[in-house]
C-alpha cells in the first residue's frame, strides 16, 4: 500500500513538471523576441544579441526549475532516510530492551478452601508466587485475581481484569530483582450473578484468573503477565478433573489446579 502511494505521488510530480515545462515553453515563445515579428531593416547584430540573451534567459529558467525539482527530491529523500533511520534505531532499542528487560512468571496455589456464602457468592484464598526471570528489575509490581464461573470462557474476563489493572500502582506494589521472587496472598471472588446462564449449573468447572502488572526499569513502560488456572475436584479414586458443586465447600486437599487457556505476557 505504501509503495503504491509513493508511485502515485511520483507520477503526480512528473505530470506537474511536464505541465510546467509546457507552460514555460509557451511563455518563452510568446514573451520573447522569438515570438515577435521584427522589421526587415532591423539590425542583424542586435537581433542576434537579443536572441542570445533570450536563450540565456531560457537556459537560466530551465536550470532554476531543475534546481528546484532537485531540491524537492533531495528533501524527500532526506525525509525518507530520516524515517528509516528512526525505524532502525527503534528496532535496535526494542531488541536491546527485550534481551535485558524483566519478564514475570506466575505460579498459583490454593491457600484455603473454596467457600460459598448464603447469597451464592464464592471466594477462595490463593497464594501468588511472582518470579522475575528476566535480566533487570521489575518496578511497581502488583497483582489482581478473581474466580471465573466457566473455564471455557476465561478470555473476556481476563481481558477485563488486565485492562483495569494496567496502571502504575505504587501504593500496593514492590520491586522484584532479576531471578528473585515473592509470594502474595489474595482472595479471589465471584458474585452469584456471574453464574447465571452457565451450562450445567450447579455443576461447575470454574477457573482462577488474574494478572501481574509491572514496569520496566529501562523506560518505565507498563507490561503484564496474565494467568489462568482451571479448578476441579479430585474424586474418590484420587483422579482430578471432576466438576465442583455450587454452594458446596471444596477443601484444599480435594481441589486441583491446572494451567488453563487464556494467559499471555507482553
Amino acid at each position: 500500500m505504501a509503495r503504491a502511494g509513493g508511485k502515485a505521488l511520483r507520477m503526480v510530480w512528473l505530470a506537474a513538471a511536464l505541465v510546467l515545462a509546457f507552460v514555460l515553453g509557451i511563455l518563452f515563445v510568446e514573451l520573447t523576441p522569438l515570438g515577435v515579428a521584427l522589421p526587415h531593416d532591423y539590425n542583424g547584430a542586435s537581433l542576434l544579441m537579443m536572441r542570445l540573451q533570450t536563450y540565456a534567459f531560457a537556459l537560466s529558467g530551465v536550470t532554476g526549475v531543475g534546481t528546484l525539482l532537485t531540491a524537492v527530491a533531495a528533501a524527500r529523500f532526506a525525509n525518507h532516510a530520516a524515517r528509516e533511520s528512526r525505524r532502525s534505531a527503534d528496532i535496535a532499542r526494542e531488541a536491546m530492551i527485550s534481551s535485558e528487560r524483566a519478564w514475570i512468571h506466575v505460579d498459583l496455589t490454593l491457600d484455603d478452601r473454596l467457600v460459598w456464602d448464603d447469597s451464592g457468592n464464592v471466594q477462595v484464598k490463593v497464594r501468588i508466587k511472582v518470579s522475575n526471570i528476566g535480566n533487570s528489575p521489575a518496578i511497581n509490581v502488583h497483582t489482581a485475581v478473581r474466580v471465573v464461573p466457566d473455564c471455557d470462557d476465561t478470555r473476556p474476563w481476563l481481558d477485563r481484569i488486565a485492562r483495569k489493572a494496567r496502571v502504575a500502582d505504587q501504593s500496593r506494589s514492590r520491586m522484584v530483582l532479576p531471578h528473585d521472587s515473592f509470594e502474595r496472598q489474595q482472595v479471589a471472588r465471584a458474585l452469584a450473578a456471574d453464574f447465571k446462564g452457565i451450562n450445567g449449573f450447579p455443576r461447575l468447572r470454574p477457573a482462577i484468573v488474574g494478572c501481574v502488572t509491572y514496569q520496566l526499569a529501562q523506560d518505565m513502560s507498563l507490561h503484564q503477565t496474565a494467568f489462568c488456572y482451571t479448578l476441579s475436584r479430585i474424586d474418590t479414586a484420587g483422579k482430578p478433573g471432576s466438576r465442583i458443586y455450587a454452594g458446596k465447600t471444596l477443601d484444599v486437599e480435594k481441589a486441583h489446579l491446572d494451567w488453563g487457556i487464556g494467559g499471555f505476557a507482553d
